[in-house]
């Protein structure tokens, strides 16, 4: 018989998600030391589950120095659609325009972040440099969901994949081509620790959405399958009834 304590966070709500991801992972990252502070002792585990910015704030808490002491107990890291790399390279145009006109009208910080524009120099944004100090490699499991339906997190950006090149791009310097150099360097700053320690396991899941009876808005942009992996109970209960050996 296993025993599971389970923390959903309140911390990084609907009322705070467009604050900086500087922010939002320090109250993440306090909520997680009180909530293990209040334990009578220390799990022999700890695992994780993100959705959308969720699955990057996971990573930004797990390689806050402050969690240093506990990454002998990380277990499991399950990621629903989580755009590790931002938003860069979404072959969606109107998620893009969409996202240009948003950030125009309103200010969200965290959104900006997640288009690298959070700085000039795109090697100095938040996501960027969470690349180069990511601590993922210290799970024994990462389980990486994503769609090809999902335009609101690009499906290489989901699935920690480095965004395939063509030999007709080499040689251009457009800013497709700069954004896809730049989400290869992420991609390897992430994957060789992962890789040199062998003992992380990264599984990738991908989901097709059925479409039928779907609002016309939500199955162009993609955010009906972006949102159908915590929106689906039936879904949910399959996935983690199938994959409950990795939180165990």
């Amino acid at each position: 018989m296993h025993t599971i304590d389970f923390l959903m966070s309140h911390s990084v709500n609907g009322n705070t998600t467009y604050r900086n991801m500087e922010h939002l992972t320090e109250t993440f990252v306090c909520e997680i030391l009180d909530y293990l502070a209040s334990l009578d002792k220390l799990p022999e585990k700890i695992s994780f589950i993100g959705h959308s910015l969720g699955a990057l704030l996971v990573r930004a808490a797990i390689a806050h120095p402050a969690m240093e002491p506990y990454h002998a107990c990380l277990h499991s890291f399950l990621s629903f659609c989580g755009p590790h790399f931002g938003l860069i390279n979404n072959p969606s145009k109107i998620v893009t325009t969409g996202l240009w006109i948003f950030l125009k009208w309103r200010k969200a910080e965290s959104l900006t972040q997640l288009a690298l524009r959070d700085d000039p120099d795109m090697r100095n944004s938040f996501i960027y440099k969470l690349s180069e100090r990511d601590a993922m490699h210290h799970f024994h499991y990462i389980l990486l969901v994503s769609s090809a339906q999902d335009h609101y997190a690009p499906y290489y950006s989901a699935r920690l994949e480095p965004f395939p090149t063509s030999s007709s791009s080499s040689g251009r310097s457009d800013g497709r081509d700069s954004t896809v150099t730049l989400q290869n360097e992420m991609a390897r700053n992430i994957l060789e620790p992962i890789s040199r320690n062998q003992k992380t396991k990264i599984i990738r899941y991908d989901i097709r959405v059925p479409t039928e009876g779907a609002g016309m808005p939500d199955n162009i942009t993609g955010r009906l399958a972006h949102i159908a992996v915590i929106d689906s109970e039936i879904f949910l209960e399959k996935f983690m009834t199938v994959n409950v050996q990795y939180f165990v």
